[in-house]
């Protein structure tokens, strides 16, 4: 249950109206700044607009301090607040000159909205600094002033001087990033008398709100577990969600629950809107009756809930300047669509719809007075300040009114058709009276005629009978036909059995006779391997030697490329020698120092990798002092890993090279992390990176295997490898491997070439 126009005019306040004064403030702001070029001249105790006197720097690296901006370094750097402020950067420098020139008191509050860290630098006439913290982020006891409604800071300005105050604004989550052009243009100035008359001397008006809402709360509460009406449970859903929404906006909530916790109360203040408005319009939908009176408003009115929740989760997912202005026109939607059904009540007679109308009626003229005050900020008395909550306790007690004249029509509308009933009731006995005389006489003669087809029925049984007693012989002689067909079946199926039997045995000995021929293929390609490398080697020393001898330019290019293509050869047959090792040797079980090994790969086989271009390698090995593995394979998949990231750097960037291997342990696994920042790797060959000859290879001309075998080796460990995505456009290899090693009793040739 909760009033739509409380909802209207609270979002007003809350969003609408701060909107209006937006647009209002970027056109009043040139003609300001015109008036007050330098710097502002206090001469009047009332509520004063700093943007027009205050001048702007952005702050890109976020690294800026006061004595880079003080005295007067980077004066020619600070623009004007009507230029609209840069949004790329997070961080913000305000500079504000004050003069007190006609108030004797020398305390003054500002305040700025949607800002994470403010911090506040204020330059004395001796050239002393202060400095004061707060902002969203901060909880109300680390701030400089403790009011829950909003972020101030509290200046001293004696009367007759002048003082320069720096600020720095921090605005780096989702909501002050979207509202920073509006922080930035709404900095308000308050004199001590302004800011206690407004934010504490109306604690008291404030705490009857509160308690007025309370113990209709609590009243309604009660009539809903008395009465068991939908309406009430409705009532009260609307009530929680108003008295959340006042709470949250008015700062009570962050100070009596929220005090330590900031984030949340920022949220609930955003999200206490359509939450407000989802339970204004379910209550709107029972109190008015919609499926009767409107029921094509009663389904569109399904929708708007549902762009309700979806309010909510756009928020919640970080658009929230996006999910308030939504909120914004669904408001105006739900509140014309109201007031439509209320008048279709009305005008089929439902007269607690005047309730209703008369309610919101009040609370938008509550909210249209507060407005006022707010845009000129002129009043007569204080009573405009508090129209909205003066509007919603009204409001309140004419719903609760209108509730009850609802319950008694219900209640009239009971009792007549209970009256009805017992009319209706009295009618149908006398004619039950006068049905039961003339069914008795139908039965009577019913009776007689039924007793005669009963004696003819009889003996047409009796006939059946005989029939049936015939019939049941012929299904005996059925039955024993299909026993033997079924006996016939059964020898089928047997049959069929030993023939699967037989064919699974030809499968078996088919998949031994494959497994076989793979396990020789794969000998063959070792034995073949290790063969051609004794002619391969010879012909490297002999390129080698021609090298040394001959002079011929040309010749000695034909002989580099001869010898170059002998290298990849031979870099190709080990590779294809060490597939058959890693499938087939024996596991051992040592302890693995990964500080030295890791340092040894680097000083034995990368050293001279990439000449002329700096690799660093950062190495960082955490909790994996007790880890036990077979040390050759732990080596050679660190190398090949090693080698892939230094090989595959970029030729030229805007980033310095970088490769980092993390190794970190968890209970059951230890992690193996190779990071680099080069050429990286395409998402379409992402999928087939560690098969053999994988598309990627055949980009990079190269053989296509070193993958493939790291693959071979994590996995004879028991492991598992995997390309890692990620938003940094990095290339991150992880290898997990369990703690206990599975050792296969597989034993072949000699040891792991690396």
């Amino acid at each position: 249950m909760k009033p739509g126009w409380e909802s209207a005019s609270r979002f007003r306040f809350a969003l609408f109206i701060p909107l209006i004064l937006t647009l209002f403030q970027l056109f009043t702001l040139r003609v300001w700044a015109q008036q007050f070029p330098g710097y502002l001249v206090i001469t009047e105790n009332s509520v004063f607009d700093l943007s027009p006197h205050a001048v702007y720097l952005a702050d890109s690296s976020g690294k800026l301090t006061l004595s880079a901006l003080w005295p007067e370094k980077h004066n020619q750097t600070f623009r004007p607040l009507s230029t609209v402020p840069d949004r790329k950067s997070n961080v913000h420098w305000l500079k504000i000159t004050l003069r007190n020139g006609g108030l004797a008191d020398s305390v003054f509050y500002a305040n700025i909205t949607f800002t994470d860290i403010i911090q506040l630098y204020e330059i004395t006439p001796d050239g002393r600094i202060r400095s004061q913290l707060t902002g969203d982020l901060l909880p109300l006891s680390q701030r400089s002033v403790s009011i829950g409604q909003m972020s101030f800071v509290r200046l001293h300005l004696p009367h007759g001087q002048t003082r320069t105050y720096y600020l720095r604004l921090e605005s780096s989550t989702a909501i002050t990033r979207q509202f920073r052009t509006i922080a930035l243009q709404s900095i308000q100035l308050y004199p001590r008398t302004a800011f206690e008359e407004r934010f504490v001397h109306n604690r008291i008006s404030q705490a009857l709100f509160y308690g007025a809402c309370l113990i209709m709360l609590l009243y309604n509460f009660f009539l809903m577990v008395v009465l068991r009406n939908r309406s009430y449970l409705f009532y009260v859903l609307y009530l929680l969600s108003l008295i959340l929404f006042f709470a949250s906006n008015n700062g009570y909530l962050a100070e009596w629950l929220l005090a330590n916790h900031p984030r949340p109360d920022l949220y609930l203040r955003f999200l206490a809107t359509p939450i407000l408005l989802f339970f204004f319009l379910v209550f709107s939908l029972s109190f008015l009756q919609a499926s009767n009176f409107s029921p094509r408003l009663r389904k569109l009115s399904g929708y708007i809930l549902v762009a309700l929740a979806g309010t909510v989760l756009l928020m919640l997912t970080g658009y929230w300047a996006a999910g308030r202005l939504v909120a914004v026109l669904l408001a105006i939607l739900i509140l014309l669509m109201v007031f439509v059904m209320a008048l279709h009540a009305i005008r089929k007679g439902y007269s607690p719809a005047w309730y209703y109308l008369t309610a919101n009626s009040i609370l938008i003229a509550g909210g249209l007075a507060y407005a006022l005050e707010r845009i000129h900020g002129v009043s007569g008395s204080q009573l405009p300040q508090y129209g909205i909550q003066l509007g919603v306790v009204l409001e309140l007690a004419l719903f609760s009114l209108g509730l009850a004249d609802s319950i008694n029509l219900v209640r009239k509308e009971l009792a007549r058709k209970q009256l009805e009933n017992e009319r209706l009731h009295l009618q149908q006995e006398v004619e039950l009276k006068l049905l039961a005389e003339k069914k008795n006489r139908e039965l009577e003669q019913k009776v007689i005629e039924r007793t005669t087809e009963i004696v003819a029925q009889n003996e047409e049984i009796q006939t059946q009978n005989e029939q049936l007693a015939q019939n049941y012989e012929e299904l005996a002689a059925a039955q024993e036909l299909i026993q033997s067909q079924n006996d016939v079946l059964l020898q089928l199926n047997q049959d069929l059995e030993a023939r699967v039997k037989a064919r699974t045995s030809e499968l078996e000995l088919t998949n031994a006779e494959l497994q076989k021929a793979v396990a020789e293929l794969d000998r063959f390609i070792y034995r073949t391997a290790h063969d051609i490398k004794g002619p391969l080697a010879r012909l490297q020393g002999l390129t080698y030697v021609a090298l040394m001898d001959i002079t011929d330019e040309s010749s000695r290019n034909y002989i580099e490329k001869l010898y170059a293509e002998s290298v990849q050869l031979n870099a190709i047959l080990s590779r294809l020698s060490a597939i058959h090792e890693i499938k087939n040797q024996e596991l051992s079980h040592e302890r693995i120092d990964f500080k030295i090994l890791i340092d040894k790969i680097l000083e034995e086989h990368l050293a001279g990798r990439n000449a002329g271009q700096f690799i660093p390698v950062e190495v960082s090995i955490r909790d994996a002092t007790e880890y036990y593995t077979d040390p050759r394979l732990i080596r050679f998949i660190l190398l090949n890993l090693l080698e892939n990231a230094l090989k595959f750097q970029k030729k030229k960037g805007d980033t310095p090279p970088l490769v980092a291997v993390r190794i970190s342990s968890e209970p059951d696994s230890l992690i193996l992390n190779i990071t680099d920042n080069g050429i990286g790797i395409d998402a379409e060959d992402a999928p087939s990176i560690f098969d053999l000859f994988s598309r990627a290879a055949r980009i990079h001309k190269t053989a296509g295997l070193g993958l493939y075998m790291t693959r071979l080796g994590v996995e004879r460990l028991g492991g598992s490898i995997r390309l890692v995505p990620n938003a940094e456009q990095l290339t991150q290899f992880e290898v997990r491997l369990p703690k206990q090693v599975p050792v296969q009793k597989r034993i072949f040739s000699n040891g792991l070439p690396v």
